[in-house]
Protein backbone atom coordinates (compact mmCIF):
# COMPACT_ATOMS: atom_id res chain seq x y z
CA UNK A 1 0.00 0.00 0.00
CA UNK A 2 2.71 2.48 0.91
CA UNK A 3 4.26 1.59 -2.55
CA UNK A 4 1.20 2.77 -4.17
CA UNK A 5 0.47 5.64 -3.00
CA UNK A 6 4.36 6.82 -3.63
CA UNK A 7 4.31 5.32 -7.49
CA UNK A 8 0.62 7.63 -7.66
CA UNK A 9 2.64 10.49 -5.95
CA UNK A 10 5.13 10.79 -8.20
CA UNK A 11 3.04 9.98 -11.40
CA UNK A 12 0.82 13.20 -10.27
CA UNK A 13 3.79 15.56 -9.95
CA UNK A 14 5.42 14.09 -12.99
CA UNK A 15 2.40 15.04 -14.99
CA UNK A 16 1.98 17.94 -13.42
CA UNK A 17 5.89 18.83 -14.13
CA UNK A 18 5.18 17.83 -17.76
CA UNK A 19 1.81 19.80 -18.71
CA UNK A 20 3.30 22.83 -16.91
CA UNK A 21 5.44 22.93 -20.34
CA UNK A 22 3.04 23.81 -22.41
CA UNK A 23 2.42 27.34 -21.92
CA UNK A 24 0.50 29.18 -24.40
CA UNK A 25 -0.75 32.66 -24.90
CA UNK A 26 -4.53 33.26 -26.05
CA UNK A 27 -6.96 36.21 -26.35
CA UNK A 28 -10.67 36.13 -27.00
CA UNK A 29 -12.86 38.86 -28.33
CA UNK A 30 -16.04 39.10 -29.36
CA UNK A 31 -17.88 41.82 -31.43
CA UNK A 32 -21.37 42.67 -32.45
CA UNK A 33 -22.00 45.49 -35.56
CA UNK A 34 -25.07 46.31 -36.88
CA UNK A 35 -25.65 47.60 -40.56
CA UNK A 36 -28.07 49.17 -42.57
CA UNK A 37 -28.62 48.53 -46.48
CA UNK A 38 -30.56 51.37 -48.46
CA UNK A 39 -32.14 52.56 -45.48
CA UNK A 40 -34.03 49.47 -45.31
CA UNK A 41 -32.53 46.27 -44.33
CA UNK A 42 -30.34 45.53 -41.00
CA UNK A 43 -27.56 42.96 -41.06
CA UNK A 44 -26.08 41.79 -37.71
CA UNK A 45 -22.77 40.31 -37.47
CA UNK A 46 -21.49 38.68 -34.37
CA UNK A 47 -17.92 37.59 -34.48
CA UNK A 48 -16.09 35.47 -31.90
CA UNK A 49 -12.13 35.37 -32.58
CA UNK A 50 -9.69 33.08 -30.71
CA UNK A 51 -6.40 33.40 -31.06
CA UNK A 52 -3.96 31.23 -29.52
CA UNK A 53 -0.13 30.89 -30.06
CA UNK A 54 2.42 28.92 -28.23
CA UNK A 55 5.10 30.09 -26.29
CA UNK A 56 8.58 28.16 -27.13
CA UNK A 57 11.70 29.20 -25.56
CA UNK A 58 15.02 29.24 -27.75
CA UNK A 59 16.73 26.39 -26.82
CA UNK A 60 20.25 28.28 -27.06
CA UNK A 61 18.87 30.20 -23.78
CA UNK A 62 18.65 27.24 -21.84
CA UNK A 63 19.56 27.47 -18.04
CA UNK A 64 19.51 30.83 -18.44
CA UNK A 65 17.42 33.23 -16.38
CA UNK A 66 15.88 35.51 -18.79
CA UNK A 67 15.32 33.53 -22.05
CA UNK A 68 14.45 34.43 -25.54
CA UNK A 69 10.85 33.43 -27.45
CA UNK A 70 10.83 31.99 -30.72
CA UNK A 71 8.51 33.14 -33.24
CA UNK A 72 5.61 30.49 -33.08
CA UNK A 73 2.71 30.76 -35.60
CA UNK A 74 -0.92 31.95 -34.30
CA UNK A 75 -3.65 29.84 -34.69
CA UNK A 76 -7.42 31.69 -35.11
CA UNK A 77 -10.45 30.25 -34.92
CA UNK A 78 -13.19 32.60 -35.95
CA UNK A 79 -17.20 32.34 -35.77
CA UNK A 80 -18.99 34.68 -37.23
CA UNK A 81 -22.84 34.88 -36.76
CA UNK A 82 -25.31 36.66 -39.81
CA UNK A 83 -28.46 37.65 -39.10
CA UNK A 84 -30.08 39.30 -42.49
CA UNK A 85 -33.05 39.75 -41.57
CA UNK A 86 -33.82 41.26 -38.59
CA UNK A 87 -35.31 39.23 -36.53
CA UNK A 88 -34.27 37.40 -32.97
CA UNK A 89 -32.35 34.78 -34.76
CA UNK A 90 -29.13 34.54 -36.27
CA UNK A 91 -29.53 33.25 -39.75
CA UNK A 92 -25.96 31.38 -41.21
CA UNK A 93 -22.73 31.07 -38.93
CA UNK A 94 -19.68 30.86 -40.47
CA UNK A 95 -16.98 29.20 -39.21
CA UNK A 96 -13.15 30.20 -40.11
CA UNK A 97 -10.34 28.26 -38.98
CA UNK A 98 -6.52 29.01 -39.97
CA UNK A 99 -2.96 29.17 -39.26
CA UNK A 100 -1.61 33.06 -39.38
CA UNK A 101 2.69 33.52 -39.49
CA UNK A 102 2.23 36.99 -40.76
CA UNK A 103 -0.12 40.24 -39.39
CA UNK A 104 -1.87 40.17 -42.29
CA UNK A 105 -5.52 39.18 -41.49
CA UNK A 106 -8.65 37.43 -43.08
CA UNK A 107 -11.13 40.00 -44.27
CA UNK A 108 -14.90 39.48 -44.90
CA UNK A 109 -17.95 41.27 -45.99
CA UNK A 110 -21.45 40.09 -45.28
CA UNK A 111 -24.10 40.75 -48.00
CA UNK A 112 -27.47 39.92 -48.05
CA UNK A 113 -26.40 37.38 -50.56
CA UNK A 114 -23.12 35.71 -49.09
CA UNK A 115 -20.19 36.62 -47.23
CA UNK A 116 -17.14 37.65 -49.33
CA UNK A 117 -13.90 36.58 -48.43
CA UNK A 118 -10.23 37.01 -48.86
CA UNK A 119 -6.68 38.81 -47.93
CA UNK A 120 -4.41 40.93 -48.75
CA UNK A 121 -2.43 37.97 -51.00
CA UNK A 122 -5.09 35.75 -52.26
CA UNK A 123 -8.44 35.52 -54.67
CA UNK A 124 -11.16 36.45 -53.18
CA UNK A 125 -13.84 34.32 -52.39
CA UNK A 126 -17.87 34.87 -52.52
CA UNK A 127 -19.46 32.41 -51.18
CA UNK A 128 -23.58 31.82 -51.16
CA UNK A 129 -24.46 28.66 -50.04
CA UNK A 130 -23.58 26.24 -46.99
CA UNK A 131 -20.89 23.31 -47.26
CA UNK A 132 -16.97 23.49 -46.70
CA UNK A 133 -14.76 25.53 -48.32
CA UNK A 134 -10.59 26.32 -48.79
CA UNK A 135 -9.03 29.91 -49.70
CA UNK A 136 -5.28 29.70 -50.89
CA UNK A 137 -2.68 32.05 -49.61
CA UNK A 138 0.56 32.81 -48.90
CA UNK A 139 0.45 34.79 -45.44
CA UNK A 140 -2.41 32.54 -43.77
CA UNK A 141 -1.59 28.50 -43.93
CA UNK A 142 -4.60 25.55 -43.72
CA UNK A 143 -7.99 28.71 -44.33
CA UNK A 144 -10.38 26.03 -43.08
CA UNK A 145 -14.18 27.87 -44.23
CA UNK A 146 -17.29 26.06 -43.30
CA UNK A 147 -21.01 27.72 -43.55
CA UNK A 148 -23.75 26.53 -41.89
CA UNK A 149 -27.46 27.65 -42.21
CA UNK A 150 -28.87 27.88 -38.07
CA UNK A 151 -31.38 29.16 -36.63
CA UNK A 152 -30.22 30.53 -33.27
CA UNK A 153 -31.31 33.05 -30.72
CA UNK A 154 -29.13 36.36 -30.43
Amino acid sequence: MKTTMKTLLCSLLIAGSVSAQSVADKAKTTTVKEYELNNEKTITIKTTSTERRNLILDPKDAGELNQSLINSPIYVEKSIMIDYDNDDRFDREVQLTYQKRMEGDLNYVATPKGIYISSSDSTPLFITKPGAYELSSKNIDNIKILVKDINTTK
